[in-house]
């Protein structure tokens, strides 16, 4: 057992270790083979003994050295290895058809192993060269392979497609079957396709070079066909009146040259479905305003098969009026539309108008579509609240202060009213009140117009007021203001002088709330100083 003084010293020590110790388990964690990457020169060569260039990379992205990396190459028994050489010392190691390397990695480093190797004369076919890479630090080794292909001939492939995606009952399916060459040169060799019908479909129509017979389409082609080219074969069927969800199976198709080689094709399938209709609706402006119109757009969007000869309707709703768009029967607006494809989608739209009247709720629940297909799919209701004028209203008088006496000093007082909306007001009331200040009707105008207001009636002792009456739209801004500068009436030292505004709008169904805003200038021989700092 450790005596108290051997724990001290353990203890003394333990902060030297620590870092020791995390390295180490840093090292564990962070040293990592992150890439290995095998190439081969060439991919596709001809028979009669070619070279093949090989190049592998290790490359380590850890944050530590990867030592004792090794590399083995068993090399396929068709080729023989003449040469081999690495970035990093030391070189690769030759056993008959064996190629090893064994060294160390370093952080952020490359290693390339390169080689190259002579295939057997009479050998055709793939050669498939598979390395393997380890290292104790790392899970587990990693293989990668390099493929190249020996022969004279051409290899053709052969896949297909489908249009559309998504195929409905009832309605044709054209399918691409595409046939491409992966090997050398075709050189005017005669193809032939075949494909056997799938099952819920019948024969539609047929591309060039193709014959239906019973059960099968057939194609025969001489074709030309470079490495890499390819060639379509195009025909269409007629979907059965089947239900969604039904799988349309097309498993046996080939491609037959005259050279006797036969690929098949990997197994195609389509679901048939119906189609599946999304309708939506929104309006502008949001919300609607009081004596303006107001447009509701429709979106219709298909996520299913296509969707024909369809019919969108949408019923007028209460307290508006229609104003276009669409056809209206009988207070409903409709719209027709040929056909709506997977994943298309289209736009209606109709105005309405909005009489003088605020805060009436306008719901729209009764609009849909419908298709060939027998599809039915109605909105969800939208409901929208109107609005009346919303008004803004400021004044000022120029100067806010003036000696004593009236006429020593001009004054100009400015009221403005501006509608923020969404209503228009088409009955706007403005009270425009001045107190101790001269005015006259020949001197008030109401700007932009330049309309001159009626002569003012009393308000009190020395205080005039007038009114405006009008139309203000939603944005328009009304300015009063004086032609010719005006003076106080009298007043005393301290005795204040003012200029209202007070604007209503009254609708129908209501009186929007009194905006009022109100100028203050004061009469005074006194200074009145007013200290700012910035910084």
């Amino acid at each position: 057992m450790a005596s108290r003084a051997q724990f001290r010293k353990l203890l003394n020590w333990l902060p030297l270790a620590l870092p020791i110790l995390t390295g180490l388990l840093l090292l564990v964690l962070f040293m990592g083979l992150a890439q290995v990457e095998p190439a081969v020169s060439p991919t596709l060569a001809h028979t009669g003994g070619v070279d093949l260039f090989y190049i592998i990379e290790i490359r380590n992205t850890g944050a530590y050295t990867g030592i004792n990396t090794s590399l083995i190459d068993e090399l396929p028994d068709e080729v023989m290895l003449n040469s081999a050489e690495s970035s990093v010392q030391p070189d690769p190691d030759v056993n008959g058809n064996t190629l090893s390397w064994n060294g160390d990695v370093g952080f952020d480093q490359t290693v390339v192993i390169s080689f190259n190797v002579t295939v057997s004369d009479t050998y055709s076919g793939e050669i498939v060269n598979t390395a393997t890479i380890s290292n104790p630090m790392i899970d587990e080794p990693v293989t990668v392979s390099a493929v190249s292909v020996i022969t004279d001939d051409p290899i053709l492939t052969i896949e297909k497609t489908a249009v559309p995606a998504m195929p409905g009952a009832n309605k044709p399916l054209t399918y691409t079957i595409i046939v491409g060459n992966e090997g050398q040169p075709a050189v005017n060799i005669p193809i032939t396709v075949t494909d056997q019908l799938p099952a819920n479909t019948s024969p539609g129509s047929v591309g060039p070079d193709g014959e239906f017979s019973q059960d099968f389409v057939s194609f025969t082609r001489t074709v030309n066909l470079d490495t890499g080219e390819t060639t379509s074969f195009v025909f269409s069927v007629d979907v059965s009146n089947v239900s969604s969800g039904t799988v349309i199976a097309n498993n046996d198709y080939q491609v037959e040259s005259a050279i006797g080689d036969v690929t098949a094709g990997e197994p195609y399938t389509v679901t048939v479905v119906d189609p599946e209709l999304w309708l939506v609706k929104e309006v502008w402006p949001d919300p609607p305003g009081s004596n303006r119109q107001m447009t509701y757009t429709l979106t219709l969007l298909n996520l299913g098969s296509l969707a024909t000869n369809l019919v969108i309707t949408d019923r007028v709703p209460a307290n508006v009026t229609y104003v276009s768009g669409g056809t209206l029967s009988n207070g409903v607006v409709s719209w027709s539309l040929p056909e709506l494809g997977t994943n298309e989608t289209a736009q209606f739209s109709y105005t309405v108008s909005i009489g003088d009247v605020m805060d009436i709720a306008i719901t729209n629940d009764d609009y849909g579509v419908c298709d060939d297909e027998g599809v039915c799919q109605s909105g969800h209701p939208l409901t929208n609240v109107t609005e009346g004028p919303n008004f803004v209203a400021w004044a000022e008088v120029d100067p806010i202060a003036k000696k004593p006496g009236g006429g020593n000093v001009p004054l100009t007082p400015t009221l403005v009213v501006h509608n923020l909306g969404p209503g228009n007001a088409i009955s706007a009331h403005v009270r425009l009140q001045f107190e101790r200040i001269s005015t006259t009707g020949a001197d008030l105008v109401a700007l932009p117009d330049g309309d001159l207001l009626s002569d003012p009636e009393k308000c009190g002792d020395k205080c005039r007021f007038y009114t405006w009456e009008g139309h203000i739209s939603y944005g328009e801004t009304i300015t009063f203001t004086t032609l010719t500068p005006m003076s106080t009436i009298g007043g005393e030292e301290g005795t204040n002088y003012t200029a209202t505004i007070v604007v209503t709008d009254t609708l129908a169904n209501s009186v929007t709330e009194p905006v009022t805003a109100t100028a203050i200038g004061r009469v005074t021989h006194l200074a009145n100083l007013i200290p700012e700092k910035t910084a």
